[in-house]
């Protein structure tokens, strides 16, 4: 599955952690969002990232090959969180090496918090 990766998951050891298979594809951006914090973290003490729309905004970040284990355990890191607090997501991504054909997107996965407030990032 491809899975778009835009937040404290792109650190290196979390990756590695949270979905130890995965193979990097490539650098993109989601257009006409921006990132948002609108989940309360009790173990990080702070806001949790999501995307939401914001027209001629983009978020950066990668997308990964990920296999279904990958996905269960990712999904395992949102324990701190109600469940059904972030939700799976159809996404169109461009691809960084086509910044100038923003006609050229992918269809992949990613995670979309339900707002729950307005919390600053760490």
């Amino acid at each position: 599955m491809k899975y778009f990766i835009y937040s404290e998951n792109l650190h290196p050891n979390q990756l590695t952690e949270r979905a130890p298979e995965h193979s990097f594809l490539y650098r993109g951006y989601l257009p006409d969002h921006t990132l948002a914090f609108p989940r309360w973290s009790t173990v990080w003490r702070c806001g949790l990232a999501s995307v939401t729309p914001s027209v001629g905004d983009r978020v950066w970040g990668v997308v990964f090959e990920i296999t279904p284990e990958d996905f269960k355990i990712l999904d395992q890191y949102g324990d701190e969180v109600p469940a059904g607090a972030f939700r799976h997501s159809t996404i169109n991504v461009c691809p960084e090496h086509e910044e100038d054909q923003p006609a050229r997107k992918e269809m992949v996965t990613t995670h979309i918090a339900k707002p729950a407030g307005k919390f600053k990032p760490k």
